[in-house]
């Protein structure tokens, strides 16, 4: 949890108790008419499991291509675009959640990496060690 200072109207200085922010990571590619209820049902498991949080997550990242949402190869951006901004967002996470298939995705993969060398917290779905089907 982090603390901020935020000021009122009368330059009084208040501790602010921000959330946790939580990114949540599931695979995309290959599963993009699925992505939204998987997201749903991760967000409920964090919820549940970790309480009053903030969820970041590529769904909500990636809706930035408004043509193709989640499409991780479409013809504006590529893999490497979408993985940039997702890190990006990592880096201002405190804790990552990884779903259901995370092993069998690259993107995934990578992501975990970067939360383990960045010392966040990590947390796994119930079901994540399972593929996707």
């Amino acid at each position: 949890m982090l603390l901020g200072i935020i000021s009122d109207k009368n330059h009084i200085n208040k501790y602010l108790i921000m959330k946790k922010r939580i990114y949540i990571s599931l695979p995309m590619g290959g599963y993009e008419d699925t992505v939204m209820d998987r997201f749903e049902k991760a967000s409920r498991e964090v919820l549940h499991k970790l309480g009053d949080v903030e969820i970041i997550a590529p769904y909500d990242i990636d809706m930035f291509d408004k043509r193709e949402i989640c499409n991780t190869l479409s013809e504006n951006h590529d893999w490497a675009w979408y993985m940039g901004r997702d890190l990006e967002i990592i880096l201002r996470c405190d804790a990552i959640f990884m779903c259901r298939g995370y092993l069998n995705s690259q993107g995934c993969r990578v992501e975990l990496a970067v939360a383990r060398e960045m010392s966040l917290e990590i947390f796994f779905a119930d079901d994540a060690q399972n593929d996707i089907i």
